[in-house]
């Protein structure tokens, strides 16, 4: 089958390795865009269905504050100075810890902190 005029397929391992390198690539900015910053408030998400004292029981044992809820039992919005927090969370049972401010950037910076 002859191609009309100046139009050229693109051979289907080049449209696959394009979209891989995009995918990657968005994949590393919402990486960098998610990483918590050391000192700033984090969301801890933990399993769903975890309850409420679990979340707050990890933040405890990675010597960190309550700074908020987020109307899910097992997301909630914390913070330490410790700068091995984010470690000390996971050790504690989080499955992720990103940067608040990112996916919750309605906290409010001043709400005030209680110790787990």
């Amino acid at each position: 089958m002859q191609i009309p005029g100046n139009l050229q397929w693109f051979p289907v391992k080049t449209i696959a390795s394009v979209t891989s390198q995009a995918l990657l690539c968005t994949l590393a900015v919402l990486a960098i865009a998610l990483s918590p910053k050391p000192g700033g408030h984090v969301a801890v998400i933990l399993g769903p269905g975890s309850s409420e004292p679990a979340a707050v029981g990890a933040i405890a044992a990675a010597d960190g504050l309550l700074v908020d809820g987020t109307g899910q039992s097992w997301i909630v919005v914390a913070r330490s100075d410790n700068p091995d927090f984010v470690s000390a969370l996971y050790a504690a049972g989080a499955w992720l810890v990103i940067d608040a401010g990112f996916g919750f950037g309605c906290t409010n910076k001043d709400v005030k902190e209680t110790r787990s």
